[in-house]
């Protein structure tokens, strides 16, 4: 195992076997980034500009709408005067009812007014609310001063009016990622499109829930708040280069592109203690016998600074000595449990599509693979809701296909203390 170490990060890479045989093949590799920074103060923590963009459609009337202007009420109070705040609404149309303000005693006044005065309306422009909360962002990015920046959308539906293709969110939270805004989604009730949320939050940096009861807001602003005022790295960035002829894929979700010879990588934004685990197929091609595979890494910070990752080579090996060589316990875990989380989303995808069959044996074939893993604590809990899921006979619920959504999306993305 190698590993670096900075002032704020500790950060170790390692593959499954040091060697892969002659003839080409896969190798897994883990890389685990930690976050060490002493605890931030509350007077040095970074300014916050936040964007709370609420659905307003038809389908939210009555306790769905209460729920999220309840919520943002309460979201305020954790805001200083150093913060920025803005307000939009949609359904079919979008309104900007103020844009980022600093969020001063009598500015959190006119914003709770103007939450009051949210009233429901028609079909659901969830893309064209969302960027306008985003294009409230983009007016205000001249400061100087290092903010953390992020848009808050909260829904109950399913988007039926504009972009309304989960792909079509990614690349565009993708893209406002990459400007310094992430985004961060608030399903409402049972009812909304759980694929198209997940993979916006994903790809924006941002995070996911859900919240089938007003009681689960407000921890979840809570937390989403004191985890942006504790921000060390924001839209940190994992380089791999790799040698030619190699070629690398990350099981966790987070957005990956290739330019040239590179992996990129982009992170959501790293708090104190932090852990991400971030688990690779890396295919090799055949070589010669003892001849070596080498990659580089690091860690790229938005202030351009890189904190490298000591990547150990791998070596060409005759077959027979691969299959002896035992693997690191824990990266085959890690990467059992990668593997099955990418499982249980694509028997979640089926099971909604009527699949049921193809859904259940996907989730054995998921138990299948813990249950040859290296066992463990988590391998151990993950096989028997594994199992629970693959039992069940009738579609899936509603409730169980957020959770799992959830679940997985805390899961995939590391470790939050």
């Amino acid at each position: 195992m190698a590993q670096v170490l900075s002032t704020s990060f500790h950060i170790q890479a390692e593959w499954d076997r040091t060697m892969v045989p002659v003839e080409g093949g896969t190798a897994i590799l883990v890389a685990e980034i930690q976050v060490a920074r002493p605890v931030t103060s509350e007077v040095n923590r970074p300014a916050i500009d936040l964007a709370f963009v609420l659905d307003r459609s038809g389908s939210m009337s009555g306790q769905p709408l209460e729920m999220v202007k309840q919520a943002v009420k309460v979201a305020l109070t954790y805001l200083n005067e150093q913060d920025r705040v803005a307000l939009v609404s949609f359904d079919h149309g979008v309104r900007i009812w103020h844009g980022l303000e600093y969020a001063t005693g009598p500015q959190k006044a006119l914003t709770r007014m103007a939450v009051d005065a949210i009233r429901e309306g028609g079909s659901t422009d969830l893309a064209g609310g969302w960027m306008s909360g985003c294009d409230v962002m983009q007016r205000m990015m001249y400061s100087a001063a290092p903010r953390v920046r992020r848009v808050v959308v909260l829904t109950d539906g399913q988007a039926n009016v504009g972009i309304t293709e989960p792909a079509e969110f990614s690349e565009m939270a993708t893209r406002f990622r990459r400007q310094g805004i992430a985004t961060s989604t608030i399903g409402v009730g049972l009812h909304f499109d759980e694929t198209l949320l997940t993979a916006t939050a994903e790809a924006g940096g941002g995070n996911f829930t859900y919240a089938d009861d007003a009681a689960k807001l407000p921890a979840f602003f809570e937390r989403e708040i004191g985890d942006l005022s504790k921000v060390v790295a924001m839209a940190p960035q994992l380089v791999l280069t790799l040698e030619p002829g190699v070629h690398g894929s990350l099981l966790n979700a987070f957005p990956t592109r290739v330019e040239g010879a590179s992996m990129l990588i982009d992170l959501r934004d790293l708090i104190e203690g932090d852990e991400l685990v971030l688990v690779f197929e890396v295919e090799v091609p055949a070589g010669a016998e003892h001849s070596v595979v080498a990659m580089t890494g690091a860690l790229r910070l938005t202030d351009s600074t890189q904190v490298p990752i000591e990547i150990p080579t791998l070596q060409r090996r005759l077959r027979s000595e691969v299959e002896v060589h035992p693997q690191a316990p824990r990266v085959a875990q890690r990467h059992a449990m990668e593997r099955t989380s990418t499982m249980r989303r694509e028997a979640m995808r089926l099971d909604r599509q009527g699949d049921v069959m193809s859904s259940r044996r996907t989730l054995r074939d998921a138990h299948s693979m813990l249950y040859a893993a290296p066992q463990s604590a988590e391998i151990a809990e993950m096989m028997q809701d594994v199992e629970s899921l693959a039992d069940t006979q009738a579609v899936f619920s509603e409730a169980v296909r957020k959770q799992e959504a959830h679940t997985g999306h805390n899961r995939s993305r590391g470790r939050r203390s």
